[in-house]
């Protein structure tokens, strides 16, 4: 965290926490698992290109649901 901006209430910081922590290990884990097969089948350049689309979506995502989040002033 940057300074003191929290988006979370104290109280729900834990519970957000596991769930950035989890997803993070669940990614790794399916990356790992569909990355080596899609390689195969597709080379390398493809897994790049659809690795950046996915990446793409979820910057998109987040930076719309960080609007919608935001407190209003």
């Amino acid at each position: 965290m940057v300074g003191d901006k929290r988006r979370a209430p104290a109280e729900r910081v834990g519970v957000v926490m596991g769930v950035l922590v989890s997803a993070t290990c669940l990614a790794d884990a399916l990356g790992s698992l569909v990355g080596g097969p899609l390689l195969d089948l597709l080379g390398a350049r493809w897994v790049f290109v659809i690795a950046a689309s996915i990446m793409g979506l979820c910057l998109l995502a987040m930076v719309r649901f960080d609007r919608s989040a935001a407190p209003s002033t």
